[in-house]
């Protein structure tokens, strides 16, 4: 695996800020699931997506799996000048994210991102993002070369985009990253490289413990 070494690497990073937890939504939520799309559409290699009078609601492509994937996970964001947070959720928590997403306490705090605030989301529960002393409950990435988690995010997605390219048609360039997504996942976590997290299969998480499926991004 090409980007075995990366991946440690960036693993490492995170469990230096002490948040070796949340290494695995990171990795699929920031990399796998977003630096790596970025790198395709800067390459021109992504159908285009806008709405048209033709297709004025939806512009996108469908397709079918069989059998259905175990666990597949997706990423909700909600963003604001400056500062955005990405939700990793999975079926059983993401009930209990979309609260948070609706929160009305979010996004003032997301303008105010840095600030030692706790959220309140609309069933009463209390979502922390920033901890005794300012330290960071969830990972916080700046979008720059000095930050580690973006520098080393970068090198995986590019090695991720070479072996897609390789292999896969330009016409099926949208559907095989879509599936290759989950699949890169789960074969890094059966090398032992990354751990899914307990909370993603448990639909009572507290707001703490789903602290593992968010981060902030920054600029």
């Amino acid at each position: 695996m090409a980007a075995r070494a990366d991946v440690s690497a960036f693993t490492d990073v995170l469990a230096s800020r002490e948040l070796a937890h949340c290494a695995y939504a990171v990795l699929f939520g920031y990399v796998i699931d977003g630096l790596v799309w970025d790198a395709l559409r800067s390459a021109g290699l992504l159908p285009a997506g806008e709405l048209s009078v033709e297709r004025p609601y939806w512009n996108g492509a469908f397709w079918a799996v069989y059998p259905p994937r175990d666990g597949a996970m997706g990423t909700n964001e909600v963003k604001e000048p400056g500062a955005g947070v990405t939700m990793v959720w999975s079926d059983p928590t993401v009930r209990a994210l979309n609260r948070l997403a609706g929160s009305p306490a979010l996004r003032p705090a997301l303008r105010a991102a840095g600030r030692d605030e706790a959220l309140v989301a609309g069933s009463g529960d209390s979502w922390t993002f920033v901890g005794d002393g300012g330290r960071p409950m969830i990972p916080i990435i700046r979008r720059q070369e000095s930050d580690p988690v973006h520098a080393v995010g970068l090198r995986i997605a590019a090695k991720v985009v070479s072996a897609l390219l390789r292999d896969v048609p330009g016409s099926g360039v949208v559907v095989a990253a879509h599936e290759l997504i989950w699949s890169l996942m789960d074969a890094l976590e059966a090398a032992g490289i990354v751990r899914r997290p307990a909370v993603f299969g448990d639909a009572r998480a507290t707001p703490d413990a789903l602290g593992a499926q968010m981060f902030l991004v920054v600029g």
